[in-house]
């Protein structure tokens, strides 16, 4: 049995990678040239010259952090990308579309200009849902599960789409604050908030606990100890 080897990719060595760095410049020229467009945004040349940065930097290994976050979003296919004698390229669909068409033909700047607009801006999330479970579909209610699927008690106020810190500690670590751990039927309340320090101290010292909180260390050591 042949044990398989890993072969890293090239990427200066796609037909994506040479069209973005051979037409980049040229395609980044006709929108800054053309008076009647807003230009482009930043975050899409940055995107951009993360990408020729990437290919050019794959065997460092202080940038494979960098590039290992990049690759790990989602990319244009490069099997179903070739190019004709022409130069135009050819991109292949997995499937047919209805009318038979199996692929679409762009010049390198259609595809610069499509790739650009698929870039996200920064900090927007990812993550997009339509159809019923689109944020404003009709149908969203009905396949959402219900406070009684999820195991919460309906509250008797509308529910608000802000989760309070009892719920949030429930849902991810499991402590459920809302229930009394001793006979696991009443619901805890907030009797009172002692701000008084000798109060406290007398209860913790009721309690058998420790009044005094534990030393703070210091951000660093002193210099003198290097000395």
């Amino acid at each position: 049995m042949v044990t398989p080897t890993y072969q890293p990719r090239d990427p200066s060595d796609t037909v994506l990678y040479r069209v973005i760095a051979d037409h980049l410049e040229t395609f980044l020229a006709g929108i800054d040239a053309d008076p009647t467009g807003k230009g482009l945004p930043s975050y899409v040349r940055e995107e951009f010259d993360a990408y020729l940065q990437c290919g050019i930097l794959a065997h460092r290994r202080d940038q494979l952090e960098r590039l290992i976050r990049y690759t790990a979003r989602g990319a244009v296919s490069l099997e179903r990308l070739g190019q004709d004698a022409s130069g135009d390229l050819i991109y292949t669909f997995t499937r047919p579309w209805s009318d038979g068409t199996t692929g679409i033909k762009l010049s390198p700047l259609e595809l610069l200009e499509k790739l650009a607009a698929l870039v996200p801006p920064p900090r927007v999330h990812q993550v997009r849902y339509g159809g019923c479970l689109a944020p404003h579909s009709k149908l969203r209610g009905v396949i959402t599960p219900t406070c009684r699927q999820q195991g919460v008690e309906p509250a008797a106020s509308p529910v608000s789409s802000r989760w309070g810190w009892a719920r949030l500690l429930k849902r991810v670590f499991a402590i459920d604050l809302e229930r009394c751990p001793t006979c696991h039927q009443g619901t805890l309340r907030i009797i009172a908030a002692i701000t008084s320090g000798p109060i406290i101290r007398k209860i913790l010292y009721h309690l058998k606990l420790a009044a005094d909180p534990p030393p703070i260390a210091p951000a660093r050591l002193s210099q003198e100890r290097f000395a």
